[in-house]
């Protein structure tokens, strides 16, 4: 065998491992994780009676900051993970980005938004999982195979007696795929890329449209993984989207998606996502056209917790200082402030000349 041609075998082998690395996820016992993820979603609706010139797009701009721990690694690779919603916040613009065009903002950070904001339609369905802990299992592909407690969200949204509209929005986002899809790494890419039809059909959604998504993925050689596909499988009405509570028709929907992932050490580090939707809603005899934007992004990254480590703890002994009347100079005269008797010197000063020479 000639040289070139074993060393076309080996670059070709070392680029088949080289494709092959981080295609499933590897978790660690006790790992703990920040999840920084950002979501922009821009929502266009235009009525037959209005001018396309007219209209106002709404963008929603939230983000999300979550403390993810790996409770327990399953014999099959999976993992039971739980997460915590430490803080979010969310803007609202009308029309375009730019601090004039604000609706609406809120930040669960902030003291004075805690106290009158919190209850406001567009923040609440957030807030109900502030400060609290979901568990679910997530599969070595990413995706979450089922949730523990999700269900007790849901029912104590039904039972606190909300309003209608309130209620549905809470309930909205608190269905397991659209809290998924804040959660699980990857957004599909590493079970398309494993998976042996191409291409790979996905539940989602796209805000409360339940649907499907098809998705191709590729890796490169840097271990990066792209994908894209489409949104198919739509329903032919549902009966709510974004506060708009009816039936609804949908018709002539299209929908794109694409994205990248980027693995490192077994998890996923960097996501990115871009999906666009457009559709007719029919109430009634209103025909009304709707266009949703998302983008979404999310960075992971580990957690340094002491592991091991030796701990020495020392009491230091410690002294308050006392005040103590300080002793009289020896060759300095004394006068009693309240007789005025005076105290002379009782030491003998030292001959200046003592250490003189001779």
């Amino acid at each position: 065998m000639s040289i070139i041609r074993y060393a076309t075998i080996v670059c070709c082998l070392f680029a088949s491992f080289a494709l092959a690395k981080d295609t499933k996820l590897s978790f660690k016992e006790g790992a703990v994780f920040h999840v920084k993820a950002t979501e922009q979603l821009k929502l266009t609706m235009q009525s037959s009676q209005v001018d396309s010139a007219l209209v106002e797009p709404a963008i929603r701009i939230t983000e999300y900051h979550i403390t993810e721990t790996i409770e327990k690694v399953l014999p099959d690779g999976s993992a039971q993970i739980a997460s915590t919603l430490d803080s979010f916040k969310t803007t609202i613009y009308i029309n375009k980005v730019d601090d004039r065009n604000e609706f609406f903002r809120f930040n669960s950070t902030n003291e004075f938004d805690i106290q009158n904001r919190l209850k406001h339609i567009s923040a609440l369905p957030r807030a109900q999982f502030l400060g609290q802990t979901l568990r679910y299992t997530i599969g070595t592909d990413g995706l979450i195979r089922s949730f523990a407690n999700l269900k007790d969200f849901q029912s104590a949204t039904i039972g606190r007696a909300f309003e209608y509209d309130m209620m549905r929005a809470l309930l909205s986002f608190s269905d397991s795929l659209r809290v998924g899809q804040l959660l699980e790494q990857g957004a599909g890419a590493l079970a398309a890329l494993n998976a042996a039809s191409k291409p790979l059909q996905i539940p989602y959604t796209l805000t409360e449209i339940k649907l499907d998504r098809e998705i191709s993925a590729t890796q490169k050689p840097d271990g990066s993984i792209t994908y894209e596909g489409k949104l198919v499988n739509a329903p032919k009405s549902i009966e709510y989207l974004e506060g708009i509570d009816t039936k609804m028709e949908i018709a002539n929907f299209r929908g794109t998606t694409k994205g990248s992932v980027r693995p490192t050490g077994g998890i996923v580090t960097e996501q990115s996502l871009t999906e666009s939707g457009s559709m007719v809603l029919k109430i009634d005899v209103e025909e009304i056209k709707h266009a949703i934007d998302r983008q979404y992004s999310l960075t992971r990254e580990p957690i340094k917790v002491m592991r091991g480590a030796k701990v020495t703890i020392q009491d230091k002994e410690s002294h308050k200082a006392e005040w103590k009347e300080p002793k009289p100079d020896p060759e300095m005269i004394m006068i009693d402030p309240l007789t005025g008797k005076m105290t002379y010197p009782t030491a003998v000063p030292a001959d200046s000349t003592a250490n003189r020479e001779e």
